[in-house]
């Protein structure tokens, strides 16, 4: 038999270049239009490419505004470390991988969160970093759901690549 195609996801990104100044790309606007809640156990697989690091450049912010109920990827500050955010209720868990990017590398990235709250993010098949006691999202619709951009006006903007991206539920 075929094997199984797996699942589908609730949301694809085909990619773009972020010039760091430009607009990031908010999934709820078309073509993407994704209409619906996020929240629970999920998945965000990507490539990702940084050419410069700006203050909090966002791979992602699914977000109900700064701080609010968000999901973040970012590097952190405007350093080479790597984070993953998530926030409920104005209260943030962090996965933290130090030194994790390399300017001008192109690479696969996947995170996950359990429903438990279980944070992992792998590497080109490798992982970065695991929390343990981390929180899954809470099921609320977020009004905004960046790619290459910050809904917080103060953070920078994505320079580089991002491509392939996909969201599931687990």
């Amino acid at each position: 038999p075929a094997p199984s195609p797996g699942p589908v996801p609730l949301v694809r990104f085909a990619g773009a270049r972020f010039s760091g100044a430009g607009p990031a790309t908010d999934l709820r606007q078309a073509p993407h239009s994704f209409n619906g809640t996020l929240g629970g156990a999920l998945s965000i697989s990507f490539v990702a490419r940084w050419d410069a690091l700006h203050l909090w450049s966002r791979i992602v912010d699914f977000s109900a505004g700064p701080g609010l109920d968000s999901i973040t990827i970012s590097n952190l500050e405007r350093g080479k470390s790597l984070v993953a955010d998530i926030y409920r209720r104005g209260a943030r868990k962090r996965l933290s991988m130090v030194g994790a990017i390399t300017l001008g590398n192109t690479q696969r990235y996947l995170f996950t969160v359990s429903d438990k709250g279980c944070m992992r993010m792998i590497r080109d098949g490798v992982q970065l970093g695991e929390l343990a006691a981390g929180y899954a999202p809470s099921a609320v619709e977020r009004p905004k759901l960046l790619v290459g951009g910050s809904c917080n006006p103060a953070d920078g903007g994505f320079q580089g690549h991002i491509a392939d991206l996909k969201l599931w539920p687990d």
